[in-house]
């Protein structure tokens, strides 16, 4: 009765949260092998498979679901055949026509036998294909070294490889078979005897490859590995590997890379008395002359994993701990574009040994072996694609997972000992991590499986082998609800995904709440359509953020991501707009010619001053806010400062669009001739502007624009800073070549400044004109400021030396 409580919690618990939709239960017990074979080697025509036996009768169930229920369905029953004590699924790979899977069996009499199965999701082509004591298609096994690699292809179109043993036992010679999923087209592809011995994975035997299933092996008389190749008919010898001592030779077949296939050879070398294994990198195009050495490790041990990121694959070595002396292997992980040029180190060390590389959807993660682990499964690092390395606060303990949408998901568990395994999720990054649910959310143990189907992801769970597996899809709805009832943005029980959106997920924040982000918040597409508060934290935008209501930033910042994400609006009056209160600003990353204008609707609490600005100088990150009231004049001026700054000074060249409402204007502003100004070296300097346009909102712009501080819209004919001739000065000519002419009341001094600020060049003026020999001045555009010999500034302007 106790174990009923503990299911029902088990399943309530998994149920109630909102963010996975059961689709079937799959009626069966955990078998041995059956965790292996759950994964995404059982997809075949954009539908999964599963296979398991079922409790009672002993039947094998196959099923088939395209992620709906409706559309799950019974394959077939198999019985078990009376002669069989035992029975259980224990590997599937898809080919051109179907999907193989293998059944291993033990007789009444004691003896290991297995089935070749074959089915393309109907009850009539779902059928026995071939039997042998021992029998291998290429599943999903783990390599020693990175495990539950992708599983590579064993077809040639509707032709389908296998091997059987010439023993009983695993590590006996094999003959190689081929079938187009017919007992009739089932035959051996020749006669000869491979030497596939030395406990190697399943799926290492052989790959396809521009219309070839190649495979290694020994002819079993020689001292000699041999690559080999068949289309199906004879066999043909690639290339042999001479031995040294007693080397392994081709250890394994590795991934197919632009073109060529990159495989691993071994030997055994001897150094000093002592002897280690030499790790080698190969490459074929599937001649002889075109098979060679690709990249030689000098270590031991090597794991190969392909990944379609940034167009590259990774491998690994093991430095021998005799060589080393030392009481760690000590791993390095390289990564390569398919030269020797383009191989590097991704990262290397004693804790650097993946216990698991998962990819996708053009990301890679490495789950990495902790320096003191007590369990393989034990892992504390995550590694992002190009390598960027960080820990988690906590460690992880187990390897399972899948890559959606560039975000991470792999199951967690609270402690080791525990049953409660948690969905997580992260996009590279410590500040992108987090657990789905809450720590009371109860997945089912160990049998914990994600997988991808239509790019959308699904979990299969169970309960330490005694609760029935289930199939579950998760809901990627980011929908924010206010269900926990405090309006954190940070809580997951606010969203229907019941998980925090991460800078991937599109985002909709529905009418009628009043939501606070209280640390870190991402969104690809983020829809605002209630007022939303930044308290503490960030908000990070990767694609469009549309405003349907304002956004209060405080002193925090909203960061507008990558190099096209932007901001618009559902109405395009006055509102809904990002209101920088406090020291917040809103920040555009990568802001250059290929970004083009990015609008940015901003403004106080009381008023809305947007800004329209484009790069067509060196990309940069920008930032900007506005603040009501303008310092240093009581002249005709809008009464608004617009704060705008880049992350690195220089090379810049901005187009600047400045909003405001005709509240806004003093009594004595004039719109005719209104100028941006720029405020520089303790005074405001008119920029190249253009003539006011729009009605309430109205906008002016300036182009050139080089440096950057406080920007204001005022009457310059006001102020008497104009360029040529106020209070009595004249500087002339501009543009000048070499000689300067000044001419003022008074005697003096003139500063000039480069477009950063920096202080160039200072001289003393006399009462009248002062020819001045500029010619050390760099070619470019200057500042002057004239003081009078009270130390007051008469004029101010720029300058251009040709």
């Amino acid at each position: 009765m106790k174990k009923f409580y503990l299911l029902a919690f088990l399943s309530l618990s998994f149920l109630g949260n909102a963010q996975f939709t059961k689709i079937m239960d799959l009626s069966g017990d955990v078998k041995p092998g059956m965790y292996d074979i759950i994964n995404n080697y059982n997809i075949w025509n954009n539908k999964l498979f599963t296979f398991t036996i079922e409790d009672g009768t002993n039947d094998l169930l196959v099923k088939v679901t395209d992620g709906t229920v409706a559309g799950t369905k019974l394959v077939k029953r198999i019985s078990k055949p009376a002669a069989y004590s035992s029975w259980s699924p224990y590997a599937t790979k898809p080919a051109g026509n179907g999907l193989y899977f293998k059944i291993g069996t033990v007789d009444n009499a004691g003896n290991n036998i297995c089935e070749l199965w074959f089915t393309d999701g109907t009850e009539a082509n779902t059928r026995l294909i071939s039997n042998n004591s021992y029998l291998e298609i290429g599943g999903s096994h783990m390599v020693t070294v990175i495990k539950h690699r992708d599983v590579q292809p064993s077809n040639i179109g509707d032709l389908f490889f296998f091997w059987k043993a010439t023993g009983t036992t695993s590590n006996t010679p094999m003959t190689l078979w081929k079938t187009d999923g017919t007992s009739a087209g089932t035959s051996q592809v020749s006669s000869s005897i491979f030497n596939l011995a030395n406990n190697l994975e399943e799926f290492d035997y052989g790959i396809t490859f521009n219309g070839y299933y190649y495979f290694r092996g020994g002819n079993g008389t020689t001292n000699y590995n041999h690559l080999y190749r068949t289309d199906g008919t004879a066999v043909e010898t690639i290339k042999q590997f001479p031995l040294t001592l007693s080397g392994t030779g081709i250890d394994r077949m590795g991934t197919v890379f632009k073109n060529k296939l990159f495989f691993v050879a071994t030997t055994e070398v001897g150094v000093n008395g002592s002897s280690y294994t030499q790790t080698e990198v190969w490459e074929t195009d599937g001649t002889e002359v075109g098979t060679k050495m690709f990249y030689n490790f000098k270590g031991n041990d090597s794991g190969m994993e392909k990944f379609e990121v940034n167009d590259r694959f990774s491998f690994r070595k093991t430095d021998h701990l005799m060589l080393l002396k030392s009481l760690e292997n000590t791993s390095t992980v390289y990564y390569t574009d398919g030269t020797s040029a383009g191989t590097a180190i991704a990262f290397s060390g004693v804790d650097a040994q993946p216990a698991r590389v998962i990819t996708g959807n053009n990301s890679a993660y490495f789950l990495r072996l902790n320096s003191n682990n007590d369990t393989p499964k034990r892992v504390n690092a995550l590694i992002g694609f190009p390598p960027v390395a960080y820990s988690f606060d906590k460690k992880i303990f187990s390897e399972e997972g899948k890559v959606l949408n560039n975000t991470l998901w792999f199951m967690n568990k609270d402690t080791y000992s525990s049953y409660n395994v948690i969905p997580w999720r992260s996009t590279g990054t410590d500040t992108t991590t987090f657990a789905t649910a809450n720590s009371n959310f109860g997945m089912g143990g160990f049998g914990a499986k994600t997988f991808i189907l239509n790019n959308e992801l699904y979990f299969i769970t169970n309960y330490l082998g005694f609760m029935n597996m289930s199939l579950y899809k998760f809901n990627p709805d980011y929908t924010f609800t206010n269900a926990a009832g405090d309006n954190n943005w940070s809580n997951v029980n606010n969203w229907v995904a019941k998980n925090i959106p991460l800078n991937n997920d599109n985002v909709t924040i529905p009418a009628a709440f009043s939501p606070n982000i209280n640390g870190a918040a991402f969104a690809n597409d983020l829809t605002v359509n209630s007022p939303l508060n930044i308290s503490t934290g960030s908000l990070n935008i990767s694609g469009n953020l549309n405003l349907g209501a304002n956004i209060t930033l405080n002193n925090n910042n909203l960061n507008l991501k990558g190099g096209s994400s932007n901001v618009s609006r559902t109405a395009m009056a006055s509102g809904h707009y990002i209101v920088t209160n406090g020291t917040g600003t809103v920040n555009i990353e990568n802001l250059d010619a290929a970004r083009g204008t990015v609008n940015l609707p901003i403004g106080t609490a009381t008023n809305y001053n947007p800004i329209s600005i484009s790069n067509s100088g060196t990309s940069d990150t920008f930032s900007a806010r506005v603040s009501d009231g303008i310092s240093n004049t009581t002249n005709g001026a809008v009464n608004s400062t617009w704060e705008i700054s880049e992350a690195t000074a220089g090379g810049s060249n901005v187009n600047l669009s400045l909003g405001w409402n005709a509240s806004q204007e003093n009594s004595s502003f004039s719109r005719n001739s209104a100028k941006v100004g720029h405020y520089l070296n303790g005074s405001w300097n008119e920029e190249n502007s253009g003539t006011v346009s729009g009605t309430d909102p109205f906008t002016i712009s300036a182009t050139g624009i080089t440096s950057f501080s406080p920007f204001s819209v005022m009457n310059f004919g006001a102020l008497a800073t104009h360029n040529s001739i106020k209070n009595g000065v004249e500087v002339y000519p501009n543009p000048f070549s070499e000689l300067l002419n000044i001419s003022c009341l008074e005697n003096g001094t003139v500063s000039f400044y480069d477009m950063s600020g920096k202080l160039v060049s200072t001289e003393f003026l006399v009462k009248g004109t002062n020819l001045l020999n500029k010619s050390n001045l760099q070619k470019g555009i200057y500042i002057y400021q004239i003081k009078g010999k009270d130390g007051n500034v008469v004029a101010n302007g720029k300058i251009i030396k040709k």
